[in-house]
């Protein structure tokens, strides 16, 4: 891809303390319940979060609020490189209760840019790969429409996202690959092999954009169990040859948390942790602003997969466990923002809240994360992702406000006529501009436009089909939507359940016995179903009449055939056959069907 002209980032003039010193004047609020609400700094934002009293009363982490028009503005100038920092098991109380002094770069993170320390994981739950999963593919787990891994062990052998949902699982590597970008993960855990195997160059996706760059969508994986040396093969790797996407796990919080307990408290094992989480991200903002490639030309994203109570986290239904930080910090993002005032038409603070996935607006969610970088590296949201799926996560202030794009329900259709398509209606009229009207709509599937109606109508082949719908507002700015539309293949209808006569065959027959004359007659009874497909095993009931009277069954032979015989007379005269039942196990008997019900024959 073409280089870009590096554009260095001004260096942080003075330390935080220097500038406080400097430039603010501490404004002491008082004390509410367990927290301090905050602290006014001049001119601008400075915004502080609340920490906590007690390690067991965890409260929302929510900055005081700031108002600030939202926007999801498409970025002016693409970031070129974007860090996404996940720490294992990180809780935000952790960072509060250190304060600027005992965690320098977390606040760093929270005063050069946008974060919120009331982020949420995946509803369904708050453990380490499903989280994982969910922030490089942006689903949630559970659903038909989420990535499915549940499980948090290492995967056997040759196993795969795709294998385990039955379909394959796009992620932000496939889409900053595919556009030629380098990727990288480096991991501290050994579970993380699932990715490195999901997306290598057997099990990841043929690459149709642009040109073929191969199906390995991670360029470089590595595992390395301890996290200073994987900072150090990072930082080695970014002044080489720098990834455009990578993805950095720190396990060193989690770890600790399940050894010796999740307590926020300073001095504390697990505090101590986030401390040195702390020390490696400082490594990460050196390398940024000593490097005039990266210096000004990158974004740095940092989040959890979860927090954690107890030495445990897996119970989704405790904000100790499922509310996390979300951090923005470095190129297109905002100064001292809280990421809730960025996004007031978007998103929501939750308080201490659990929403689902079908709320409106939606919380900050760690699985906003693959989305997020891609938008900040001018690229389109991950096939089938749903969370960011607009790309609409603000990080900047002013600015018109984006338009909201709806594509309508998902849709599911069956080929009932065997054509091989079934036709559906696509409606955009649910898309609005809060400040504005929309001026253009563009329906797209696999990188084609297929309408530029508000609504139209479409046959779709027999498969799954990811329709994306862009709006476009008066202001220039757009917003995308996704409707699935599913058609069913053609399912042959059920084998016919009714049964009938499909045809009586009468002959007959004499004898002489001494010197008299004797008669009988033959009924030759065929039974099919509604198809006219001969049935045997069919009980048939008849009645003779006329010459003999006289009640008969037989089942019929492999032909359909039940063939009846009367018995022998000397009234040569009329038989009459007629059939009065038929029944088959699983067939309902429907003598309107019939052929001939009643059949006659003369000597």
């Amino acid at each position: 891809m073409p280089k870009r002209a590096p554009r260095k980032r001004q260096p942080h003039p003075l330390s935080l303390h220097a500038k406080i010193a400097h430039t603010y004047a501490w404004l002491m609020v008082w004390t509410y319940a367990d927290f301090v609400l905050g602290v006014i700094i001049g001119a601008t934002v400075f915004s502080l979060f609340p920490p906590m009293a007690s390690p067991g009363a965890l409260r929302a982490y929510a900055a005081p609020r700031v108002t600030i028009a939202a926007t999801a503005a498409a970025v002016a100038s693409p970031s070129t490189y974007v860090i996404y920092v996940s720490v294992d098991g990180l809780r935000p109380d952790a960072i509060t209760n250190l304060g600027p002094s005992g965690a320098p770069n977390f606040y760093r993170l929270i005063n050069e840019g946008a974060a919120t320390l009331n982020a949420r994981t995946d509803y369904d739950y708050t453990i380490t790969l499903p989280n994982h999963v969910a922030m490089a593919t942006s689903r949630g787990v559970s659903g038909s429409n989420g990535h499915n891994w549940t499980t948090n062990t290492d995967p056997a052998p040759g196993q795969t996202i795709h294998s385990n949902k039955g379909s394959y699982v796009a992620s932000v590597f496939d889409v900053a690959h595919d556009n030629g970008r380098r990727t990288g993960m480096l991991a501290s855990k050994t579970k993380f092999s699932l990715f490195d195997t999901s997306y290598d160059a057997v099990n990841g996706a043929p690459d149709t954009t642009g040109t073929d760059n191969g199906r390995d969508k991670i360029d470089t994986y590595v595992y390395n169990g301890s996290t200073a040396n994987l900072t150090s093969r990072f930082i080695n790797d970014m002044n080489a040859n720098p990834y455009h996407f990578s993805f950095v796990h720190f396990a060193d919080p989690d770890t600790v948390g399940h050894a010796n307990g999740w307590n926020p408290t300073p001095g504390s094992a697990y505090s101590n942790a986030v401390k040195t989480v702390d020390g490696y991200l400082g490594q990460i903002l050196q390398l940024i602003d000593s490097n005039s490639t990266l210096n000004g030309n990158t974004t740095l994203i940092v989040s959890a997969d979860h927090g954690g109570s107890g030495t445990d986290h897996s119970n989704a239904t405790l904000p100790e466990d499922y509310t996390i930080p979300f951090f923005v910090w470095g190129k297109n993002t905002a100064v001292a923002a809280e990421l809730y005032g960025l996004n007031t038409a978007s998103r929501l603070d939750p308080g201490t809240g659990r929403p689902t996935y079908s709320a409106t607006p939606q919380p900050i969610r760690n699985g906003d994360a693959g989305n997020l970088a891609l938008y900040l590296l001018a690229l389109p949201p991950i096939p089938g992702s749903f969370i960011n799926a607009s790309q609409d996560l603000a990080l900047t202030e002013g600015g018109p406000t984006s338009p909201v794009a709806n594509a309508g329900p998902d849709q599911s259709k069956t080929d009932t006529d065997n054509t091989g398509s079934e036709t559906f209606t696509l409606d955009g009229s649910g898309s609005f501009d809060p400040d504005g009207t929309i001026a253009a709509y563009e329906w797209s599937e696999g990188g084609s436009v297929i309408a530029t109606t508000q609504t139209f109508s479409r046959d779709f082949a027999v498969g799954s089909h990811s329709v994306y719908l862009t709006v476009t507002d008066d202001s220039g700015l757009t917003s995308l939507d996704t409707a699935v539309i599913t058609v069913n293949p053609y399912v042959a209808p059920p084998p016919a359940t009714t049964i009938h006569v499909g045809g009586i065959a009468m002959s007959k027959g004499t004898t002489i016995r001494g010197k008299k004359t004797y008669c009988r007659a033959i009924a030759a009874v065929s039974i099919v179903n509604q198809d006219n497909t001969p049935l045997k095993s069919a009980n048939v009931t008849s009645q003779w009449e006329g010459s003999v009277t006289t009640t008969a069954s037989l089942s019929t032979n492999r032909n359909g055939i039940a063939t009846f015989r009367s018995a022998w007379t000397q009234n040569c005269g009329t038989f009459t056959f007629t059939v009065t039942d038929v029944v088959l196990a699983g067939y309902v008997y429907d003598p309107s069907l019939n052929t001939a019900t009643t059949a006659s024959i003369s000597f």
